[in-house]
């Protein structure tokens, strides 16, 4: 005659332990689909809140007293699947010097692509921060796409030499 419980404890407790980590496994994925849904749906206004804080922080360069800087922003190519715009800073003086960013967003992506002068590229990734706020990832925080544009902005002028 066989017993109804004949299972060891160790062996329920593992099968145990294999369910709840697929349930969790199953909600995690859920949970990262959720995420990358959100993100692709607030991508473009990230991106236009993104542009528009570099273009208030490289139009106002002029105004830093003594630093003879001038920033502007610019679109590049057609509106399409790939939109993309580059910041200038120029510092008048002997020798003049210039710095330029590229910054290119595609349609329901997770992030902006920054290409240097030098050919380099880098990406500021969107991220959702615990209170379901999209911003962008830089330099180690999550800021919003103004916080973002007036960092970069910063970076830029400091790159530039006196």
């Amino acid at each position: 005659m066989k017993c109804m419980n004949d299972t060891p404890d160790w062996i329920k407790r593992r099968n145990a332990k294999k369910k709840s980590d697929s349930a969790q496994s199953a909600e995690d994925d859920r949970q990262n689909v959720e995420a990358a849904s959100l993100i692709a749906a607030q991508g473009p206004e990230i991106w236009q809140r993104f542009l528009k804080g570099l273009a208030i922080n490289a139009t106002a360069l002029s105004k830093l007293e003594g630093e003879e800087l001038v920033g502007a922003v610019t679109p590049i190519g057609p509106p399409g699947a790939e939109v993309s715009c580059q910041v200038n800073v120029n510092r008048h003086g002997l020798p003049p010097q210039l710095s330029s960013l590229v910054f290119h967003y595609t349609h329901r992506s997770n992030a902006i692509r920054v290409t240097r002068m030098t050919g380099e590229q880098d990406f500021l990734p969107f991220q959702i921060a615990r209170d379901g706020v999209i911003g962008i990832h830089y330099q180690g925080q999550l800021l919003s796409p103004e916080q973002t544009a007036e960092a970069v902005i910063q970076r830029i002028i400091d790159g530039v030499t006196r």
